[in-house]
């Protein structure tokens, strides 16, 4: 399957948030300075893609990365092999002695295919691919249509700028992987739902989030995602399972870690939806005695 590339991998990450930036080194974002124990370290609300017109990024951040000792990704993908990964999807996300068409109902399907027929791949490469595997190629395929590309995602660049940095991980693959996989399959074909009908709003939802990200607005893009979940309320379980239930198990590992490298800074790189709001991760690190201030 051709389209089981390493941007799909990359796009796992994305899951529900990807925002662009235009920042031209003027803006910080998302970005904050955590202190606890007068050590301090940072966080960045990531961008998964991107376009080029990203970089170069804001002085303030790049400064930031290079007092650093310790890069944090939620996953390094660097250190992943492609035909592994590549198994791992095809093992969780495609059938054996079944297909899509026989899953969805057929109007549904027909949608879909269109979609695929668009970008001029084969009906036989989506006929083999579960309902998370097929939303996800679907907005991978709309993304770069919008000229935003996952190798020029912010995660990527800074793990190629970190060779003299140690590089820790919130989570893993297969983790990120079975949250997908493992979802019931009324959950599943919602995701699919979810995925086909918002093509239409995705262009001028972007514009909003490069707008509020390069402003470093972060109550408007909180308030923008808001308004986004309480328009899918079916899909509720699933963005406490992507977003929420994540915010608290990655606050945990950011707590670890830094209490683990009690002498050196840490560079935190987190998907901007994690950080934001009342359940985010900036928040709880607040109510755990951290000391947070956006830069």
């Amino acid at each position: 399957m051709k389209i089981l590339n390493k941007g799909l991998l990359a796009l796992i990450f994305i899951l529900f948030i990807a925002i662009q930036c235009n920042s031209k080194g003027t803006s910080s974002g998302l970005f904050w300075k955590i202190k606890k124990n007068n050590k301090t370290s940072y966080i960045l609300g990531s961008i998964h893609v991107a376009k080029q017109e990203i970089y170069p990024l804001p002085k303030t951040i790049i400064n930031a990365f290079n007092k650093s000792q310790n890069l944090v990704v939620e996953v390094n993908i660097n250190k992943i092999k492609y035909q592994q990964i590549k198994k791992l999807i095809q093992k969780n996300g495609t059938y054996k002695n079944d297909n899509l068409k026989t899953n969805l109902p057929l109007k549904l399907y027909l949608k879909i295919l269109t979609q695929f027929k668009n970008y001029n791949i084969p009906e036989s490469q989506l006929l083999v691919m579960k309902p998370w595997l097929a939303a996800l190629t679907i907005s991978k395929l709309n993304l770069k249509n919008l000229g935003y590309n996952s190798n020029l995602g912010i995660d990527l660049f800074f793990l190629s700028k970190a060779k003299n940095k140690k590089i820790l991980e919130l989570e893993t693959m297969n983790f990120q992987l079975e949250l997908l996989s493992k979802m019931d399959k009324k959950t599943e074909l919602l995701f699919l739902k979810y995925s086909i009908y918002e093509i239409e709003n995705i262009k001028k939802e972007m514009k909003q989030l490069f707008h509020f990200w390069e402003n470093g607005n972060a109550n408007a893009i909180n308030e923008l995602l808001k308004k986004n979940y309480k328009k899918h309320k079916e899909l509720e379980p699933l963005f406490a399972k992507l977003i929420i239930n994540r915010n608290k198990t990655m606050t945990k590992s950011i707590e670890k870690i830094l209490k683990l490298n009690p002498n050196s800074s840490s560079f935190i790189i987190v998907g901007s939806a994690h950080l934001l709001g009342k359940k985010g991760i900036i928040n709880m690190l607040k109510l755990k005695g951290y000391t947070i201030t956006k830069q």
